[in-house]
């Protein structure tokens, strides 16, 4: 059973992997005249997360998720994410290294990876609460 929980978290994430990118060609591609440029980072940051909580609600699917899964959940979705967006750019950028990708991490990657954790969190305590609020006896709800 655990099996098919991790090939489901590995197929969300390679999912996730996906939507994010397309979030991304959307964020350079599109021409926010009439707003202020801000509006756009917002949106794709609120979008983003709106990604990571869905598929990290898909990848607990319908059991009650641990503190090792939610591990599982996050290595695999930051981890692997940081991975596959390293392959994609030495793949697309013809980048001499993966030293040369991840050297110009600053602050606001990391904030975007705490947007994640947080994303993450969000989808497991959510989970826990309507498994729980499922299983409470009538009286007490």
């Amino acid at each position: 059973m655990f099996v098919w929980f991790f090939l489901r978290t590995v197929a969300m994430a390679f999912a996730r992997f996906l939507v994010i990118i397309g979030l991304l060609f959307f964020y350079v591609s599109f021409e926010v005249h009439p707003l202020p440029s801000w509006m756009l980072d917002v949106f794709v940051m609120l979008m983003q997360f709106a990604a990571t909580y869905l598929f990290a609600k898909w990848a607990f699917g319908k059991r009650m998720p641990t503190l090792i899964e939610t591990t599982i959940v996050i290595i695999l979705f930051l981890v692997g994410e940081l991975f596959l967006e390293g392959w994609f750019y030495v793949w697309l950028l013809r980048a001499p290294s993966w030293t040369w990708i991840f050297h110009g991490y600053g602050w606001k990657q990391i904030a975007l990876i705490i947007w994640y954790l947080a994303a993450i969190w969000l989808a497991m305590k959510r989970r826990k609460r309507k498994l729980l609020l499922a299983h409470m006896p009538e009286g007490l709800v």
